[in-house]
Order: C-alpha cells, then structure tokens, then sequence
C-alpha cells in the first residue's frame, strides 16, 4: 500500500500551513521563528511521512479523550492538537529546547489543549492510568541504557495507559538488528562515544512485547525500495559508505536551502508498507494494547 493512499490528513500540507500562519505571528529573531520557517521549507522529513501516516490511522480520537505525546517531532501533535481541540494533549520531552521553541508556536496559534512537560519518561510526573492513547515516533530506539532503556520507557508508559487503551510507536527495524554509536553529545547524553539508537529485528520486537504484557493489536513495516534517491540507504544503509553519498544529500540539501524540498515527494516514491517482513524494510510502527487479564 502507497502512501498517498494512506495518508489521511495529509501532514505536510497541515505543518506547512501552520508553519506560514505562524511566521507571521512570531519574532523573527526567535528560535521559533527559525523552526516555523524550516517546516514551511521542509514540512516533514523523508521517513517520518510514513510513521506519522500510519500512526494517524492508529489513534482512537475520541472528544475528551487524553492522549500523551512521547517525545515524537513536534509538529505532529501540533497538527493533532490544531484540528481536534476536545481532545487533551500532553507532549512529553527530556529536553528542554525541543520543547521551548514549540510551546511558543502553540501559543501564538491560540492552541489551549497541548500541554508541554519537560521530563524522562523512564520516571514520568504522570499518576497510573491518566491516558486513553500514548504515541511515541521514533523515540523509543534511542532511550538509554543501551540494554534495557526501552524496557524502562515502554513499562512507565504502560503505567499511564489506561487498561484498556492504546499504544502508538514506531521503531527502527533492519534485516539484521545492530546498536549505533555516535561521537559527541546525543540527546542529554554526554561523551566521546555514545549510545544512539537500535535497530530492532522481529525476534527482538516480539521478546519486547512479550516481557512487557503487550499484545500486537497491528503492525505495519515500513519498506524502501531500491533507487538513486532512496534517502535511507544513503543515511543509514550500506550506503553511507559509497563515495557518492556527500553528492547527493548534498545536492538535496542545496535544492532544500532554495526553497525545494523533496522529502515528502521522495518518501511517497520510494517508501511502502507491508503486513510481511520485506527485504529492505527499515520500519515499523506497532499499535499495542494491554493483555487481556
């Protein structure tokens, strides 16, 4: 299935039309500022077409419902909370600049039912079973310790979900599952060489969903075709090891920088989805909910 045809709400005309409105309501010395007019440039990244597609279709959005967002890029729940103003939205980061420059755009837009709160959802500020829906994109891969954070997070946000509501979150997943490391600061990590991100195989999924008393209610891997500007392989694949990777990113980002981006174009050509476990899979996004007692 494409993603033109599962693309509901169609988010990057959502984000770019928040991001132009916001542009005029924000100082332009702002970092803000700054935020807004990268979405209006670059609404949503490559991969994240896919997973805030699929995780739209996911959510049970109910009037008076209570959702938390788990630290996802931030204009997805800013889109949420703009068109669904019955329902309560908290959106939870361990960071405090990520959060910063959203609550300001939220605020110029009149947004009331978004929440931010700044804190670690291995150890959240959240009484037991305060939400209907958790939803976490692309977040739950790069939790600390390296053996074990996943674990932490997914059981303190088992102990905010209501029993009988849902869970949201999209995940890596290679052919072959392998941990990343990266040099520098990562996330509120600190050091040389630091833990990033897993990337999960199904055995790994599964042994995870089990520990935590989760049943896989659906579960839709993400697929990338093979092609000159399959944006993964160039970034994560066997691709970041071919000498004509700077070219074409390069050449991209150029394009991006005059105003021309081609993320959403290129996601809508390359990426597909899969109920199987297809060569050249490098996603998935997993709708759980709690085991019947």
């Amino acid at each position: 299935m494409y993603l033109k045809e599962i693309d509901p709400l169609y988010f990057p005309e959502k984000i770019r039309e928040i991001a132009i409105e916001s542009l005029k309501l924000l100082n332009k010395d702002s970092p803000s500022w700054k935020e807004a007019k990268l979405r209006a440039r670059r609404p949503v990244d490559y991969l994240r077409l896919a997973e805030f597609s699929i995780s739209f279709q996911n959510l049970e959005l109910r009037n008076g419902s209570k959702i938390l967002d788990v630290g996802s890029p931030q204009w997805f729940t800013l889109v949420l909370a703009k068109s669904y103003p019955s329902i309560e939205f908290f959106y939870l980061n361990i960071l405090k600049g990520e959060i910063d420059c959203v609550r300001e755009i939220a605020k110029n837009l009149g947004i009331k039912n978004l929440h931010y709160v700044q804190g670690d959802v291995r150890n959240t500020c959240f009484k037991d079973l305060s939400f209907n829906t958790v939803i976490s994109i692309s977040v739950i891969e790069h939790i600390s310790p390296e053996k074990g954070g996943d674990f932490l997070a997914l059981k303190e946000i088992k102990r905010v979900l209501k029993g009988d509501g849902n869970l949201t979150i999209s995940i890596p997943v290679k052919e072959k599952p392998r941990i990343i490391y990266m040099n520098g600061n990562v996330y509120e990590r600190k050091g040389k060489k630091e833990f990033f991100a897993r990337e999960y195989g199904l055995e790994e999924i599964m042994s995870l969903v089990d520990r935590l008393n989760f049943r896989i209610e659906k579960i839709d891997f993400i697929v990338e075709k093979k092609g000159f500007f399959a944006l993964d392989y160039w970034r994560w694949g066997k691709g970041r090891r071919n000498l004509l990777r700077l070219p074409i990113l390069g050449f991209l980002k150029f394009l991006e920088k005059m105003g021309l981006s081609l993320e959403g174009k290129l996601a809508n050509r390359y990426l597909f989805t899969s109920n199987n476990l297809e060569r050249g899979v490098i996603g998935a996004v997993l709708k759980l909910k709690n085991r019947e007692k």
